[in-house]
């Protein structure tokens, strides 16, 4: 319910089943190895709520939000089901994999705080989106997982000759705080890699409690409904707070291809490169 009160409150609610039968764990921390590949299974259900409030209107729209979520997280973790794949459970330790062994269930909620005043964000072409949102988990079975989360973005987008190039910045940072003598589980740690972020890796490819990334693209128009890109990606999981910082970055470079109808892209196509190899990755939706 997205235009509440004229457009002043916003409601989401959304319920979800996923099934993930093998999904790749190559180990915590910067210095996972390609060689260490694993496969796990997670299944979990859960069911969350936003309600938002835009206090004011800037030229078209109400770009500043603020508010509040709240929901359940149930988890099950398993053996993965590919021939061939080691188990993760069978090659790392239950120190190293916090929560494989343990199911349990999560209440989570918090706050968050978005201004967005970007012309277009299924195609953004100037304007910029910043984001801080803290959520807390909550372990109500083994009372082991308690921590919170702090998620920080920030896009920006320069236009130039007529918005038919641009330069799009993007950098994240998650951060993590434990509660004392409490662990966070590793499928809810930040992952770094995958078809938004250091697009030369494999998938699901660094994982630990904290994480930064910073993405770099230049967009030009080829022609009608068709954008190109060359993109630079650079970013590194941590175990500690003190190391989120810009120095010692995995990166990757590649370029893409954005098919678009009236500046919204349906459609991109991503090959990133890195010194791990070449990755290639189809998506309904644009990066950011």
């Amino acid at each position: 319910m997205p235009k509440l009160a004229g457009g002043k409150l916003f409601v989401d609610l959304l319920a979800q089943h996923r099934n993930l039968p093998r999904l790749e764990y190559f180990g915590p921390g910067p210095s996972s190895r390609k060689e260490d590949r694993s496969q796990f299974r997670l299944e979990d259900t859960s069911a969350d709520f936003t309600v938002g409030y835009r206090p004011f209107k800037y030229k078209f729209s109400r770009p500043l939000s603020l508010g509040v979520t709240g929901g359940f997280l149930k988890v099950n973790t398993g053996p993965g089901n590919l021939s061939g794949l080691p188990q993760t459970a069978d090659l790392f330790s239950p120190q190293e994999t916090p929560g494989l062994d343990d199911q349990t269930d999560y209440l989570r909620g918090g706050f968050f705080v978005q201004y967005d005043y970007r012309d277009n964000p299924l195609g953004p072409r100037s304007g910029g989106n910043y984001v801080a949102k803290f959520t807390y988990y909550n372990d109500r079975d083994l009372n082991m997982h308690d921590f919170r989360s702090l998620h920080l973005e920030a896009q920006q987008y320069f236009p130039f000759l007529n918005k038919r190039r641009v330069i799009a910045l993007r950098t994240m940072a998650i951060v993590s705080f434990e509660n004392p003598n409490q662990t966070v589980p590793f499928y809810i740690q930040p992952v770094l890699s995958g078809s938004d972020d250091l697009r030369g890796f494999r998938a699901y490819r660094f994982y630990d409690n904290n994480l930064i990334v910073a993405t770099a693209e230049y967009r030009w128009e080829a022609f009608t409904g068709l954008d190109m890109a060359l993109f630079f990606d650079a970013g590194k999981v941590v175990p500690r707070r003190s190391q989120v910082n810009y120095h010692d970055l995995e990166a990757s470079v590649g370029m893409g291809f954005r098919f678009n109808v009236q500046n919204s892209v349906f459609l991109r196509i991503d090959v990133g490169f890195s010194h791990e190899g070449a990755q290639i990755w189809l998506k309904f939706e644009n990066v950011c």
